[in-house]
């Protein structure tokens, strides 16, 4: 008869093997950029895999009984101006729900440090498929915020020196972004305009499209209270020269905001490095003693 043991130890090992493989072999054809060889294996193999396993099933029914939230990804996405891969995002999803299942079984018929080697792996490979995918992205787009809104202070300062010669706000807006080539918000409002249909509401539609994907604060203010002037008749330049004020606030509390979370992530670590010590020292009699009496893995 088959060991138990051995039999989902062997599962677990194929199905990590498996998992690892497809995303191997996945981020290989990307790099290739192999977009005429749809005949091999690899090409979108986890859409296809997908569409075998949930024929005709919507994906964002599959993701949401899976627990994983779409509308971030998406707004992810569009900040990122990445494609949404949901097929591959849930399907990486059961390949580490599949592998951590596989782990738990396994490390029950295990013993010691091989018990908890198994399900270390289950749960790390389970985090990194699950989780590590969508993080990835949450980051990238965190990051393009931030970039972006430190960037917005200075250009509507600069716009309000160009409005106050004279130029109409669309021309001034262009002709800062050309001057500012290295700057995310510039090339974002280059982007945005060149996306635009320059009609009667062509750089309104723009710099809404833009606030709309990024959603922040300070952008919104801007974007907001221009448009709104430009409607109503009213000056454009006194209207920036009057918001400049309140978005310069709300970026130091930006900035102050995330200078206290730093702050907090180099405190964890040293916290735990002044506390497990003598979490170690204070329980070192108890596990002496069980080990003395023979209690343990």
């Amino acid at each position: 008869m088959i060991d138990s043991m051995a039999l989902l130890t062997a599962v677990m090992t194929a199905m990590f093997v498996f998992a690892v493989m497809t995303l191997i072999a996945e981020k290989l054809y990307s790099s290739d950029k192999k977009e005429d060889d749809k005949d091999w294996l690899f090409y979108n193999f986890s859409d296809k895999l997908y569409d075998i396993m949930y024929a005709g099933k919507d994906p964002g029914d599959v993701a949401a009984k899976l627990g994983l939230g779409l509308e971030k990804y998406y707004d992810n996405c569009l900040i990122a101006k990445t494609e949404p891969k949901v097929k591959s995002v849930i399907m990486y999803a059961l390949y580490g729900i599949g592998i951590m299942m596989a782990s738990c079984a396994a490390a029950i018929f295990s013993r010691g440090t091989t018990r908890i080697v198994i399900f270390g792996a289950g749960f790390g490979a389970f985090a990194y498929l699950y989780y590590y995918q969508q993080h990835k992205l949450d980051k990238k787009a965190e990051r393009m915020k931030d970039d972006l809104g430190d960037e917005i202070p200075r250009f509507v300062g600069l716009l309000y020196a160009e409005l106050q010669i004279g130029m109409n706000v669309e021309d001034a807006i262009r002709i800062l972004c050309e001057r500012m080539d290295d700057s995310l918000l510039a090339y974002e409002f280059t982007s945005a305009f060149n996306e635009s249909q320059m009609g009667y509401r062509g750089w309104q539609d723009a710099l809404e499209g833009l606030a709309f994907r990024y959603n922040i604060p300070t952008l919104n203010i801007f974007v907001q209270n221009i448009v709104t002037a430009y409607d109503e008749g009213v000056s454009i330049t006194e209207t920036v020269a009057r918001i400049s004020k309140e978005i310069n606030e709300n970026h130091l509390l930006k900035v102050k905001e995330r200078a206290g979370i730093a702050t907090n992530t180099l405190l964890i670590p040293i916290a735990l490095f002044q506390f497990l010590p003598m979490i170690v020292f204070l329980m070192y009699p108890a596990l002496s003693q069980l080990s003395i009496s023979g209690i343990g893995f």
